[in-house]
């Protein structure tokens, strides 16, 4: 792999903190696209504690301003789905909720199935949050306007959001 991925011997050994990891993804997403950026993710040696479902949408942030909703087919369910989160909350973030269906019809392209699919909308209920200026009814209102069991998960992504998010 060292010789298909470089950036393997580069990062070897190297114990880079958060801030400079998420430099040097998103320079090497912006250089050799983002679904390298993606693959070399899944298997650098990153120091252990790095939260790397965070570092997943750092990938998944610029994947997203490269392909737009398309990218939701290199989405994984590596790093807990954190590349169709950025995909779907980006799509919200930028296009308003007039976009649900747009973001129903990516959430069915995001590979791994069912569960693929509902954390596609755990994550959009995230991005449901800081959409709605953290106002929890309001969230809670644009998250049931998904369907039944979609509008669950977001909610679900919501009320973590609160939690442990911000």
């Amino acid at each position: 792999t060292d010789s298909i991925y470089p950036e393997i011997q580069e990062l070897a050994g190297k114990n880079m903190s958060f801030d400079e990891l998420k430099t040097y993804f998103t320079n090497l997403a912006n250089k050799k696209g983002a679904k390298y950026a993606y693959e070399v993710l899944k298997i650098a040696p990153i120091p252990r504690g790095t939260d790397m479902h965070l570092m997943g949408h750092v990938v998944g942030d610029v994947l997203y301003k490269q392909q737009g909703i398309n990218g939701i087919k290199v989405c994984t369910e590596d790093f807990r789905n954190a590349c169709s989160h950025s995909i779907v909350v980006g799509l919200l973030l930028d296009k308003g909720e007039g976009v649900l269906p747009d973001i129903a019809a990516a959430c069915k392209q995001a590979p791994g199935g069912t569960g693929a699919y509902t954390m596609c909308y755990h994550g959009l209920g995230h991005g449901v949050l800081a959409y709605t200026s953290y106002d929890l009814p309001k969230a809670i209102e644009l998250c049931q306007k998904t369907g039944a069991q979609e509008g669950v998960q977001c909610i679900g992504g919501t009320i973590m959001e609160i939690i442990s998010g911000g």
